[in-house]
């Protein structure tokens, strides 16, 4: 509907149109390849393919690229309305932020001792 409203030279009509729906990119490919990479560079340092020193790399990697990316990327997929890749990411970010914590506290008793 239609409201006038005057102006200093006349009277213009404003019609009450909504703004555009926001477009937001799809983050199942962000969070596809945070569980991948990490994934792969567990599994150079459980095969042994890896040398030894790279377990803080992956410890690291798993805190960051595969916690928080993970869980920020099941975040915006349950805004997006997408239940099951949401519930996954989530679930899988919580998990590498666990082994994460893991490895962080028998890396300290390590060295404690």
């Amino acid at each position: 509907m239609a409201t006038p409203t005057k102006a200093s030279h006349g009277t213009a009509s404003v019609s009450a149109v909504p703004p555009p729906p926001g477009v937001r990119a799809n983050p199942g490919p962000f969070g596809l390849l945070c569980f991948g990479m990490t994934t792969c560079m567990l599994m150079f340092t459980t095969t042994k393919w890896s040398p030894g020193g790279f377990l803080p790399v992956v410890v690291t990697y798993a805190a960051f690229f595969g916690g928080f990316g993970q869980l920020v990327a099941g975040i915006l997929e349950l805004i997006r309305g997408a239940t099951f890749a949401g519930t996954a990411f989530s679930c899988y970010g919580c998990f590498w932020l666990g082994w994460f914590l893991w490895k962080l506290l028998e890396i300290q008793k390590t060295v404690a001792s």
